[in-house]
C-alpha cells in the first residue's frame, strides 16, 4: 500500500521495444560449452511473446522450457494505472528520466494522491 503522494516506478519491456527489436531465434554461450538457443514468436493481436528456451550442454543433451509473457504498450501500462487509483502516470526512457522513445526501456512513474 502506497502512502498519499507516495510513488510507484515499473521499469521494463514494452510492446513497441520488443516489435522494433524482434528476433525469432538467438544463440549465446553460457558457461563452459554449453549454448542456449531462444525460440521467439509473438502474436500482436493478444500481445503475448511465447520463448522456448533450449539448454544444449557440451555432450549436445537438451533440455527445454517454454514459458509466455504478456507484453503491454506504455498506453496500456499508464491507462491501468490510472484506473488502479494513481493521480498520474509519466514514461521515462531509463531511470535517469531521459525521454521514452520505442528504442528505450520503459520506465513508469506512477504517483499516488
Amino acid at each position: 500500500m502506497l502512502r498519499p503522494g507516495g510513488r510507484l516506478v515499473l521499469e521494463l519491456m514494452h510492446r513497441d521495444l520488443l516489435v522494433h527489436d524482434f528476433g525469432e531465434r538467438d544463440w549465446r554461450l553460457v558457461g563452459e560449452g554449453r549454448l542456449l538457443l531462444d525460440q521467439r514468436t509473438f502474436d500482436p493481436a493478444t500481445g503475448v511473446a511465447q520463448t522456448t528456451q533450449t539448454l544444449i550442454d557440451g555432450a549436445g543433451a537438451r533440455d527445454s522450457r517454454s514459458f509466455s509473457v504478456r507484453v503491454y504498450t506504455a498506453t496500456e501500462l499508464v491507462a491501468m494505472l490510472l484506473r488502479s487509483g494513481f493521480a498520474e502516470a509519466k514514461c521515462y526512457g531509463d531511470l535517469s528520466g531521459a525521454p521514452f522513445a520505442v528504442d528505450t526501456r520503459l520506465v513508469v512513474v506512477a504517483r499516488r494522491d
